[in-house]
């Protein structure tokens, strides 16, 4: 598993899961024509698949020993 490490697979393999994801959730593809409206779609997808997946992580609570 050191050839991972050294090629940066994991981060590669994230990206391309976040990429399928990004896909299956919204859309196979960009409606924008012109490159900068691409980029601000992609943009505002990206900050609503954020929020969806803030909204799925659980809440950490420090718990109190004191009672």
């Amino acid at each position: 598993m050191k050839w991972k490490k050294d090629r940066g697979y994991h981060k590669r393999l994230v990206a391309e899961t976040e990429m399928y994801r990004y896909k299956q959730f919204l859309s196979p593809t960009l409606t924008f024509r012109d490159y900068t409206t691409q980029v601000g779609e992609a943009l505002v997808n990206m900050k609503a698949m954020n929020k969806i997946i803030r909204l799925s992580m659980p809440v950490r609570q420090q718990i109190n020993e004191d009672c």
